[in-house]
């Protein structure tokens, strides 16, 4: 090639030197040395940059997740945060709101009770040791039994104290905020079954992520609220408001009659509420097992 090309400092690929990117990377052409001008330029630009997507996405997730999704499955992806990690950015700030308002009052409380706690615990480990040697002289058949008796009484005995209470709590809140994102693939699955007309399962999944988003930022705007106001309320307002966005959000995504939408949505709410069910069950026994 000629005197005319300059190597991309980013791939070493050559192009013409007068060209502004290069076009095998995308970098831009600049010098390798780096001015002080350059770099408040790189460093402005990539913050207008975020913070206009992060404005952007969380615009329309508020409003238009459905648009969201459509473009996201169109190809239009740059100017918006993907919406996985949008999402686990919400799901985050969510269950902080959540469970606010009890690190404070709990922090204090498991003080005052770990003296109580490790009386109970050494209580427990002493009726282990006895109950373990009277079993070894009835039979293994026994001791099996037993030992599950004696485990589940053990953590009754541990639940029932505050600090029992509170490990299970921080364990609920551990697992709650990650048990959401496994509950996405199974919700896209209900939609998958639903609405699988002429679409792949990608495309429920992309729109499930980002009506759970919307939901998760609306409910952590009613958390905010509740802190204010009567929280009975806020919930009962919260749940309805929630439903009626969820349909009108379907309806807009999937281009469905009201009818068609209302009786495919029943279904939806339906399985989804033994899904809910299933999982709450699950992190009971997760957060008391890790008691």
């Amino acid at each position: 090639m000629g005197d005319n090309t300059t190597n991309c400092t980013n791939c070493e690929a050559q192009f013409d030197q007068e060209s502004k990117f290069c076009p095998n990377c995308g970098q831009k052409n600049i010098e390798i040395k780096l001015r002080f001008k350059d770099f408040i330029s790189e460093f402005f630009s990539a913050n207008f940059n975020l913070n206009s997507k992060i404005f952007i996405s969380l615009k329309l997730s508020l409003f238009k997740p459905a648009f969201l999704a459509k473009e996201f499955l169109s190809g239009k992806r740059t100017k918006y945060i993907p919406p996985v990690r949008l999402f686990l950015f919400i799901n985050l700030i969510y269950f902080f709101f959540l469970f606010l308002d009890v690190s404070n009052v709990e922090a204090v409380e498991v003080l005052d009770s770990n003296n109580t706690q490790n009386e109970v615990i050494a209580t427990l480990h002493e009726d282990t040791l006895i109950n373990s040697i009277i079993l070894e002289e009835e039979g293994d058949s026994t001791l099996e039994l037993n030992s599950i008796e004696q485990y589940l009484n053990n953590k009754i005995e541990l639940f029932s104290t505050e600090a029992g209470m509170l490990k299970f709590k921080n364990n609920f809140k551990k697992y709650a905020s990650t048990g959401m994102l496994i509950l996405l693939p199974f919700i896209a699955f209900i939609f998958f079954l639903l609405f699988y007309k002429n679409s792949y399962y990608v495309e429920h999944l992309t729109f499930v992520i980002s009506l759970q988003t919307s939901i998760l930022l609306y409910g952590t705007l009613f958390i905010i609220l509740g802190f204010f106001v009567d929280s009975a309320w806020v919930i009962i307002i919260e749940l309805l408001f929630i439903i009626v966005l969820t349909f009108l959000w379907t309806r807009n995504f999937y281009n469905l009659s009201i009818k068609r939408t209302l009786y495919k949505l029943l279904i939806f709410f339906f399985s989804y509420g033994v899904l809910i069910i299933i999982y709450l069950l699950f992190l009971l026994a997760m957060s008391i097992i890790f008691i």
